[in-house]
């Protein structure tokens, strides 16, 4: 049970004694993403594998019992996606309020990332066309372009382009996203490969996805568990 992982008295909540769960050297973080309410960012200050409890700088107001996405993260590595449900509103013993969320997945306390990490990598086929915004790049030739996808994933996605660009360049891309017409997402991410595929086939470029926000993870998840149903219907 969460009172009983809780060892030292850090977090007060109703007047009982709780604290952080396991304390962590690298900052974690963690955005909440709420349908109809919002999203908040805040820094994990405890977890186990099935619970995890978020500080926040302000004041929110999360009720008990609402359903909520999360994308969890350490420094300044890409976040995992995880739903839950909020269970607690506490006070930390530097005052910050926090929530106390109930994971329906568990996570690995040492990454921060679902035991299911595996599926959500699995890329889906996904055609569409990407318009791509250098942010840094490696030479000054680099400039604003576009390129066709031909899958995605939570973590990132493959695209063909007859433009060059160097791997670890930075970008923002804005892409179409299924089920509904007209859904955009405008995404950062860092160039992970960049191939020749040959004489006139183009640049094969793979872009991994940095810091993704809850709200858009759940827009993505969205977007390949429609992809994955159609492509079993076919």
């Amino acid at each position: 049970m969460l009172q009983d992982e809780l060892a030292h008295a850090d977090i007060h909540c109703m007047n009982e004694v709780i604290a952080p769960l396991s304390p962590r050297r690298s900052e974690a973080w963690a955005e909440i993403y709420i349908e109809g309410v919002g999203t908040f960012a805040g820094e994990v200050v405890g977890f186990d594998p099935q619970h995890t409890v978020v500080a926040f700088a302000d004041p929110v107001s999360i009720p008990s019992g609402r359903a909520v996405v999360l994308a969890l993260g350490v420094d300044d590595e890409q976040g995992q996606g995880v739903s839950g449900t909020s269970i607690a509103t506490l006070t930390h013993a530097d005052g910050r309020c926090c929530v106390a969320i109930a994971l329906n997945e568990s996570i690995d306390r040492r990454t921060l990332t679902t035991s299911d990490e595996r599926r959500r990598k699995a890329r889906v086929p996904f055609v569409t066309r990407i318009e791509v915004m250098a942010i840094t790049a490696k030479k000054s030739g680099d400039t604003n372009f576009r390129c066709e996808a031909y899958d995605l994933s939570t973590r990132g996605m493959g695209a063909v382009s007859h433009k060059e660009i160097k791997r670890a360049s930075t970008v923002l891309l804005r892409f179409a996203l299924p089920p509904h017409r007209g859904a955009t997402a405008q995404v950062r991410a860092s160039v992970a490969y960049s191939r020749a595929l040959g004489a006139d086939l183009g640049i094969q470029l793979g872009f991994e996805f940095e810091r993704v926000s809850a709200s858009q993870l759940l827009q993505l998840n969205t977007a390949i568990n429609y992809l994955s149903r159609t492509a079993v219907e076919q």
